[in-house]
């Protein structure tokens, strides 16, 4: 029997289909689940600290559901980032503060648990930043034992680890300017505000509305950017050539970083409930579909979030 997929999105019918495994959706009302938001992508969060360890999927109209960890995953690994095809988890576990273990890939298809090649630098005993290129599968991360944090390239194939130069562009950021995940654009400091600049032909498309030391974070796909007014979710559509966007408010970012879907449709936030500080147990997950701004709050998640990192995980990676 075919096993539902995790997510749903809110007005789409879609198609079942043996080869791909795509829901088939009920029509509803706009504040329910309807359609698949992709194949697999699910809220997920990996609980590091509780015996045994364990990964928690969290379906928008069903239970949750656990997935076992990989043997040889070391308890108290602080989570760095979920990889960017829902499969692989990267943390990190220190030995001793002059000694760092290296980055652990924690990968669930197939089931398996490594130090990434090269990571095990002094470097890097406390890391800011972690991204996975699509493209190269290269990391791209900001750590350092000093006051002042360095970016580097780590090539797992073959096994280095560079520092990149304090003024280059990359998806981490910094001086250089933050990097889109394509390697195409660029958004960098220009006078009070900020200009994303399009590296094949050099054009800068200044960004009216923002602010230079704000956060700012890229989808997926290179299209979008969002930042944080306040509290509020801001967005900027850069898909259009030549062309940028009003800034649009997305509402509340809820208690953490929001996470961008790996198909750049929606946004996962953390966010908090009465119910869960009276019992004192979590908090739970929100999904916010970008191109509507509708939100909807995952059920199966409710008051099961504690301290630690959350993301979007593959469905297939389940038992």
């Amino acid at each position: 029997m075919m096993k539902p997929d995790c997510a749903t999105s809110f007005w789409a019918v879609a198609l079942l289909s043996a080869t791909f495994s795509v829901l088939v959706a009920r029509a509803g009302s706009p504040n329910q689940p309807t359609a698949a938001i992709s194949r697999g992508f699910c809220p997920a969060y990996l609980s590091a600290s509780a015996l045994p360890l364990r990964l928690r999927l969290f379906p928008l109209d069903g239970p949750e559901i656990d997935v076992p960890v990989p043997s040889g995953v070391p308890r108290g690994m602080n989570v760095l980032a979920y990889g960017p095809d829902g499969q692989v988890i990267y943390g990190q576990k220190m030995l001793s503060f002059s000694q760092p273990a290296g980055i652990e890939e924690v990968d669930f298809d197939p089931p398996r648990a490594r130090i990434v090649p090269g990571s095990a630098d002094r470097a890097l005993i406390q890391i800011f930043c972690l991204d996975v290129s699509r493209l190269s599968g290269r990391l791209t991360v900001m750590g350092t034992p000093w006051s002042q944090p360095r970016t580097f390239e780590i090539d797992p194939a073959a096994a280095t680890i560079t520092q990149m130069q304090p003024d280059s562009p990359s998806t981490c950021g910094g001086p250089g300017g933050l990097l889109s995940p394509d390697g195409k654009r660029v958004l960098a400091k220009r006078g009070k505000s900020l200009a994303v600049t399009d590296l094949q032909g050099r054009v800068v498309r200044a960004i009216q509305g923002t602010k230079k030391d704000a956060g700012y974070l890229w989808s997926p796909n290179s299209e979008m950017l969002l930042w944080a007014r306040g509290n509020e979710i801001m967005l900027i559509d850069l898909s259009k050539e030549l062309e940028v966007s009003p800034p649009r408010e997305l509402g509340s970012a809820g208690d953490s970083d929001v996470v961008w879907s790996p198909d750049s449709k929606y946004l996962l936030i953390r966010t908090s409930s009465l119910s869960c500080q009276l019992n004192l147990y979590g908090e739970s997950l929100d999904v916010i579909e970008v191109a509507t701004g509708k939100r909807m709050p995952v059920k199966s998640s409710h008051c099961e979030i504690m301290a630690g990192a959350f993301g979007w995980m593959d469905r297939a990676i389940a038992p």
